[in-house]
């Protein structure tokens, strides 16, 4: 049995739900809306009686399950047809956040930019599966943009091979993205997926400011602002606050500030539960409850009665975009002389081991960042036994 169901947004979609009898794993097919809601209903029926046809006749074995759409249409669809479809999808623009869809987009047009934008989709996967072209395209994406960012950075840093695979890394996994979703919604059959192989890179745990640096980078932080602020009015500029809030939250910084002036994003002082002791995040289009620390708890009560009686609940906490947090933060970093990769991300590396150092478990670590996977809280104890096993050596050298 196959399942249909209206989506209403800013135009009105379907989306047909059904188990492929073959992997009996859960599939989706948008239509995408026209100007002709009518027939639009009319295709959706129509495409949810054609696979309820298929799925019989599979069962009944008389004919191989094959996806919906699978023709000879479909070998002509190009990579450019395929980003256009899947960046239009409205249902896809609703449940993925915006960061995400740029990103998508950007590495999509990475790969037109080094195969070609009229390349078709069904090339990509036969070359690989079947032998039919022994070019490795994605294989060629990877050299290409290899030696394209090698020649960029070593104009200007160090090169750091590893960095740049990373880097590279990102893209193919939007890449991936991109085509999974195609196929998870039928703009083509799962046969069409290709390999995507990653760069083998070194494994590296993040990097974390020890409580010395961090006293370092706020003392910075205020004096840069002390200049263009009344002392009589704000006893501390917005980005020591905002380094403040990040790092005693340990939140991403875009749920802290937003995106640009035209974004809603970013923490208004409404989103401050002063009874409970907790913040009210937004981040990647989910929402979140986190501790707040009776230190920032007090820093945040100063900055509402600084600013009383011109605020209300609906002001963002901080004034600045996140672009500007970041160049601030890095400029205050190298002012105090610390070398450390990041400049607003490394206060979330840091806060899980300061957690783990106070007696929290991995678990904590994982519902206080809002972690999806344990893993990614556990990476945090491995940087917590290095720095123990570090002190330990520094403690042998006195006997």
């Amino acid at each position: 049995m196959a399942h249909l169901r209206k989506r209403k947004g800013k135009s009105t979609s379907y989306e047909i739900f059904y188990n492929d009898p073959r992997t009996r794993k859960q599939k989706t097919i948008t239509v995408t809306p026209t100007s002709h809601p009518e027939e639009d209903h009319k295709k959706a029926i129509a495409i949810k009686l054609d696979i309820e046809n298929r799925i019989s006749l599979h069962k009944n074995k008389i004919k191989e399950f094959t996806d919906p759409f699978h023709d000879d249409r479909l070998d002509n669809i190009t990579l450019f047809e395929l980003t256009n479809r899947v960046a239009n999808d409205p249902s896809r623009k609703i449940e993925v956040a915006s960061k995400t869809l740029r990103r998508n987009s950007d590495a999509m047009k990475l790969l037109m930019g080094v195969l070609g934008k009229d390349i078709p989709v069904v090339g990509l996967s036969r070359a690989q599966a079947h032998g039919q072209n022994k070019t490795d395209y994605f294989k060629q994406f990877k050299e290409a943009r290899f030696k394209r960012m090698l020649q960029k950075n070593s104009e200007k840093y160090a090169v750091d091979e590893d960095k740049i695979k990373r880097g590279i890394n990102r893209d193919l996994s939007n890449i991936k993205a991109v085509f999974s979703y195609a196929a998870k919604v039928g703009i083509i059959p799962e046969s069409y997926l290709p390999k995507i192989e990653m760069f083998k890179t070194r494994k590296r745990l993040p990097q974390i400011l020890e409580p010395d640096e961090i006293i370092k980078i706020l003392n910075q932080l205020d004096e840069s602002e002390s200049d263009i602020l009344n002392p009589t009015t704000l006893e501390r500029g917005d980005s020591w606050l905002c380094y403040v809030i990040i790092r005693e939250t340990g939140q991403r910084r875009c749920a802290i500030v937003r995106e640009s002036l035209k974004h809603d994003n970013g923490l208004k002082w409404k989103h401050i539960q002063w009874m409970r002791n907790t913040i009210e995040t937004h981040d990647k289009g989910k929402t979140k409850t986190v501790p707040m620390t009776d230190n920032l708890k007090k820093v945040l009560a100063q900055r509402w009665q600084e600013l009383s009686p011109n605020v209300s609940p609906d002001d963002y906490v901080i004034k600045y975009t996140k672009d500007t947090i970041t160049h601030k933060f890095k400029k205050a970093m190298i002012s105090a002389g610390v070398n450390k990769e990041g400049s607003v991300h490394i206060l979330r590396h840091t806060l899980p081991v300061e957690l783990l150092d106070a007696g929290a478990t991995a678990f904590d670590v994982k519902e206080w960042l809002g972690h999806e996977d344990i893993s990614s809280s556990q990476i945090y104890t491995h940087i917590r036994d290095g720095r123990l096993q570090k002190l330990a050596k520094r403690l042998s050298k006195n006997y």
